[in-house]
């Protein structure tokens, strides 16, 4: 297993309003930022102690919002000093082999474009950090970052929370994200939350979806939809599978249209995606094409041209399909 961490508050004597909750920045003076790193090098080797290697470590959650539950702000310029200057080189002077990823950012309205710029015309951060994660963000901006810097990795760190009720329809909704996030040039996909207790509630009285759901009282285990499509995904996409470019020459109907309107959804995630971006396609190691699409509409014919030709399949009406051309 390969993990990646992101903080939500560092100790409340480190931020302006003393507490881990209840919003409050980072404090910039350097002695507070040197304990800062010195967290983040405790912690990581308290998990190497346990056999628990942490391969990326993002130092802090949505640095642009802080309210009830743990988090803290971080303006984008002290963001990028407390990175580069002090928990980057941390980090490696500690000897651990984990890499420093900037983020997890969190851009979607037009008043965190300020903040979304800085990070961009930040080149000192894009060298020193192993790479980028964002979640929650604007598909546009994304795609203005990987044309700046197409060598930097990106990565995905959060699918939406929701509200509990892990519908079909919100699952159908994350997978319009997985595909916008790769077609954006994210390696990695993230699910939350992953396994959660009955009634799922955090303590701040967010009740929220998760892929697995146990009911202790009951003894029983749920397996949601979310889980289905992990598993969905997770079946042909393997370590080492490549991102491929994909179009759908479309039948009588539409190949992928979302005939329905996203319910519990955050408003500003919206990505409409349009019917041709409903696909995404990867080449497996072993040379397999695997084609990911989503027909939201009836029954239908359609053809997948790829390079090995045209392949006509048949799309279950209503389903998330997966098809593999043989290598």
């Amino acid at each position: 297993m390969k993990f990646h961490a992101s903080a939500w508050s560092p100790p409340g004597w480190m931020k302006t309003n003393g507490s881990q909750t209840g919003g409050g920045e980072l404090l910039g003076d350097n002695r507070t930022l040197e304990s800062y790193a010195g967290y983040f090098v405790k912690f990581l080797q308290a998990y190497q102690r346990h056999g628990i290697i942490i391969q990326r470590l993002c130092p802090q959650n949505e640095p642009l919002v802080a309210g009830s539950y743990p988090g803290c702000k971080i303006p984008a310029p002290l963001y990028a000093k407390a990175l580069e200057a002090w928990v980057i080189p941390a980090v490696k002077k500690s000897g651990l082999k984990t890499e420093v990823w900037a983020g997890t950012f969190n851009f979607w309205r037009q008043d965190t474009r300020k903040y979304f710029d800085y990070i961009l015309n930040d080149t000192g951060l894009t060298k020193e950090a192993g790479g980028f994660s964002f979640q929650y963000s604007n598909m546009d901006w994304i795609r203005k970052f990987v044309s700046k810097y197409p060598h930097v990795k990106l990565q995905h760190s959060e699918s939406e929370c929701y509200y509990g009720a892990n519908s079909v329809e919100q699952a159908f909704r994350d997978f319009q994200d997985f595909v916008a996030y790769v077609r954006a040039g994210c390696s990695l996909f993230t699910f939350w939350n992953m396994v959660l207790p009955e009634p799922h509630t955090s303590t701040w009285g967010w009740k929220q979806n998760s892929l697995v759901v146990i009911d202790t009282a009951k003894r029983t285990v749920t397996y949601e939809p979310g889980f289905a499509l992990a598993y969905f995904l997770g079946r042909h996409l393997l370590p080492g599978s490549r991102y491929l470019p994909a179009m759908i020459t479309e039948g009588q109907s539409s190949v992928g249209a979302l005939g329905f309107a996203p319910k519990g959804c955050v408003e500003f995630m919206h990505t409409f995606l349009n019917n041709r971006n409903q696909v995404v396609a990867f080449r497996e190691p072993n040379g397999n094409l695997v084609v990911y699409l989503l027909n939201q509409g009836e029954k239908m014919d359609a053809e997948i041209k790829c390079s090995r030709g045209t392949v006509a399949v048949v799309l279950p009406a209503k389903a998330l399909v997966s098809i593999v051309i043989k290598g």
